[in-house]
């Protein structure tokens, strides 16, 4: 019998709703604005204008970069979420996807625009940024920290260390692949070494248990260790594309940013806020 009242069920069907409006908002935005608008709205790498640092997140440069994000958007958060949901940590979700959405744009951004107009003066004075990838990468990071979270309510503190290094060093090893930096062969050879461990460490617990079968908790666990690889590889290539260079260092501080801001909403609502 499930433990769940129809209370429960309602505010996750809510959360749920809230989580998915962004693929019904954003399309009709994208539709809606002009091109002197979108410009507008656009970060400008020379002249910037604070509100376009979250404003740029609603515009992008076409239908298939629309798509693409909201498509890896929805994955990560719906994901993360159900991962907050099976240990009861919603609350944290919330705080950290929250606090995402407010501090990765500036910090992403700037970063990015230290870099390529200050450091590297390598972008010229009609040079925009759009897109919300980088609140992606933000979530990327909340999603590592609730696979941490999640491991070491279900296993332990020494595999959960494991499992998320094994992840972290898998997205690591896709994206410098990716870039071209080492050759497919290798990466591949270590990408499935970091998968045998991640393997290892969701079977574990099945041994205490007494049982061999992988559950729906399992699988839930290692779609979201699989994901984070998949997008780590993909957001933190650096790669040049129609002349156009990739969003890598947007990306890297976004997740980076992402991650640290979702440790500390989990060390906060572990240590200060009442349970």
């Amino acid at each position: 019998m499930s433990s769940e009242t129809p209370s429960d069920d309602l505010d996750r069907w809510r959360a749920l709703s809230l989580l998915c409006s962004p693929v019904f908002i954003l399309p009709v935005i994208h539709a809606s604005l002009t091109e002197s608008l979108a410009t507008q709205f656009a970060f400008n790498y020379h002249t910037p204008r604070i509100h376009t640092v979250w404003s740029s997140m609603a515009v992008h440069y076409g239908w298939a970069h629309l798509v693409n994000n909201l498509v890896a958007y929805l994955a990560v958060t719906l994901i993360a979420y159900r991962l907050a949901a099976a240990i009861s940590r919603e609350r944290l979700f919330w705080r950290a996807a929250v606090g995402v959405g407010v501090v990765v744009p500036p910090v992403a951004v700037g970063v990015d625009r230290w870099l390529l107009v200050f450091y590297w003066d390598t972008v010229t004075p009609a040079t925009t940024a759009a897109g919300f990838s980088v609140i992606v990468g933000g979530l990327i990071g909340l999603l590592t920290v609730l696979i941490g979270t999640v491991a070491t309510t279900w296993y332990d503190q020494r595999r959960s260390t494991l499992l998320v290094g094994a992840v972290l060093c898998g997205g690591g090893v896709l994206a410098v692949a990716q870039s071209q930096c080492v050759s497919r062969s290798i990466a591949g050879g270590a990408v499935l070494t970091l998968a045998g461990i991640g393997g290892w460490v969701l079977r574990s617990r099945h041994r205490w248990m007494g049982s061999r079968r992988i559950d729906a908790h399992d699988m839930l666990l290692a779609s979201g260790c699989v994901l984070v690889v998949v997008l780590m590889g993909s957001l933190l290539s650096y790669r040049v594309v129609a002349g156009e260079l990739s969003g890598v260092f947007a990306h890297g501080a976004a997740f980076a940013t992402g991650l640290i801001w979702s440790l500390l909403a989990r060390w906060a609502d572990t240590n200060l806020l009442e349970r």
